[in-house]
């Protein structure tokens, strides 16, 4: 009876394995990823863009300024600044989509749209008491995507590899810069540092594209680089912005008692606020039991009030530390559904109405007439500098620290060269101070101020343009060449016996494969 019942359940285990496999083989043959039908012609993929992307577009643009006209008036006709603002945020649009087709990041084309409004005579620049606030708006959410970024988790499971590569390649960009644009530029030292503090960082709006383009490709769920360089993101980017303006407080400090005590007063208040905002805007009202969405809002309203307050006290240091503080505690203390409640909606605010406003604000304010080829000249050598230190440090902390493949620290020590957002966000921050402080310093001064001022924008839009370009040309070339793709590892932890979970590998045993047997039968 035994011996009977034995052979019925391997007959049972038999036939279910038999039909599991059946399953399985009609699922991948049955792959909804695999063509089914011919592609699409040229004129029905030239039509569908038309039809579903540009005409809406212009449906949109057309309702946007009537209703703009009919509300502001004279401001939304040439020459009004609104009018300004919404052919820059049309044009920023149409060049941006036009050079994310050719794989580049989508804000270069956003930057050349301002460039070539602004030095076409088409529009007048913006005034600084319109384009400060854009750019406070837009450098907080900068700020609350790169403290959503940074996990506890991740750096746990990359306890040297993520700390490592978010300071140790930074300091080295910052340091060479800072001696590059004292001997080049002629700058004092505290211009010196404030302007190499905001280049050296690194850019999110080229890393964050990039590192999904990989995983599209199968090049980047297994492997390390996307995560380790979206985990140091965050703290690469709060120690240039934090950098930047803690020596610009210092620099345009109006009491000179205080000089000598500013960054350390800003040091200390973005301690504070970091403690008070996290505690208030993150942990208390989720123990309040508010809704997620209601969180979110209330977040995002007290990081820009935050933004925008510190700055009209010169503390901006103080509030850019406090609000990726703010928003690293809600992503390690909300639950990971509470943190997805909004991130869709910020990231959506971000791509189609800031950045759209944000980044052709650099090109508005760059005017080629006061810029000569010597100046370009200089701004090419301190960013060529920059990266001749950077890259090989990223290589060093990628290979030693990080414990990566040598193709791996090669494919990074490219990759990890960007610049973009933040420097987009701080090229004209220091040229409106100076304008807009001009009454309390004299002439001689003040045109050395504007000179330097001027010196940051330059190099700042130029970084962004070359390096955005030159990193994402590197990625595209040396993927497939330096990175193996998931399905090799695949194919290695079957021969070598692994299985992986959650990113991290274990041996599989026979213990193992016999219970994976059950459930499968059980299924």
């Amino acid at each position: 009876m035994s011996k009977s019942f034995r052979e019925r359940l391997g007959s049972i285990a038999s036939s279910s394995s038999s039909t599991t496999l059946t399953s399985k083989k009609r699922l991948a043959d049955a792959d909804p990823t695999k063509p089914t039908t011919t592609p699409p012609s040229t004129f029905h993929r030239t039509r569908n863009t038309l039809t579903h992307r540009i005409l809406p577009l212009i449906i949109m643009a057309g309702l946007l300024y009537t209703t703009g006209y009919l509300i502001f008036k004279s401001s939304f006709l040439p020459g009004g600044t609104l009018f300004t603002l919404f052919i820059a945020f049309v044009l920023a649009h149409v060049l941006g989509y036009i050079v994310g087709l050719a794989g580049v990041a989508p804000l270069s084309g956003m930057i050349v749209a301002g460039v070539i409004l602004r030095n076409s005579g088409a529009v007048p620049a913006v005034p600084a008491a319109v384009a400060g606030p854009i750019r406070s708006v837009g450098v907080t959410i900068i700020l609350c995507l790169a403290g959503l970024g940074l996990s506890t988790a991740q750096v746990r499971r990359e306890k040297l590899g993520i700390p490592t590569l978010g300071i140790l390649p930074f300091l080295a960009d910052m340091i060479s810069n800072g001696v590059a644009i004292h001997l080049i530029f002629d700058q004092p030292w505290l211009w010196t540092f404030m302007f190499a503090f905001g280049l050296a960082a690194t850019a999110p709006a080229v890393i964050v594209p990039l590192s999904m383009w990989l995983e599209d490709r199968g090049l980047g769920r297994r492997n390390r680089a996307g995560v380790l360089m979206l985990g140091a993101l965050p703290i690469d980017i709060t120690l240039g912005v934090a950098g930047y303006a803690l020596f610009q407080g210092t620099i345009f400090e109006s009491n000179p008692t205080l000089v000598g005590f500013h960054a350390p007063l800003e040091l200390l208040g973005g301690l504070l606020g970091s403690l008070i905002l996290s505690y208030l805007f993150a942990i208390l009202p989720l123990r309040l039991g508010i809704p997620a969405s209601y969180r979110h809002v209330m977040a995002i309203l007290a990081s820009i009030l935050v933004n925008v307050g510190c700055k009209t006290l010169n503390y901006s240091g103080a509030a850019y530390m406090s609000v990726i503080a703010l928003w690293f505690t809600i992503r390690n203390t909300w639950s990971p559904e509470d943190v997805e409640v909004g991130k869709p909606h910020i990231k959506f605010v971000w791509n189609h109405i800031v950045q759209p406003l944000f980044f052709p604000g650099a090109g508005l304010a760059l005017d080629f007439a006061s810029i000569d080829g010597v100046l370009a000249g200089k701004a090419l050598a301190v960013m060529l500098i920059g990266i001749t230190f950077r890259a090989p440090v990223t290589y060093l902390v990628t290979r030693h620290a990080a414990k990566c493949s040598k193709k791996q620290s090669v494919f990074m020590s490219g990759m990890w060269t960007a610049k973009a957002s933040i420097q987009t966000a701080l090229a004209s921050a220091a040229l409106d101070r100076v304008t807009s402080s001009s009454a309390s310093r004299d002439s001689d001064t003040q045109k050395l101020y504007v000179t330097y001022a001027t010196q940051i924008l330059v190099t700042y839009v130029l970084a962004v343009l070359v390096q955005s370009i030159f990193a994402t040309i590197w990625v595209r070339a040396t993927a497939y060449r330096l990175l193996k793709s998931d399905a090799e590892y695949e194919v290695e932890d079957r021969e070598e016996g692994r299985i992986v979970k959650d990113g991290a590998e274990e041996e599989s045993s026979g213990t193992e494969v016999e219970v994976a047997v059950v459930e499968e039968i059980k299924v």
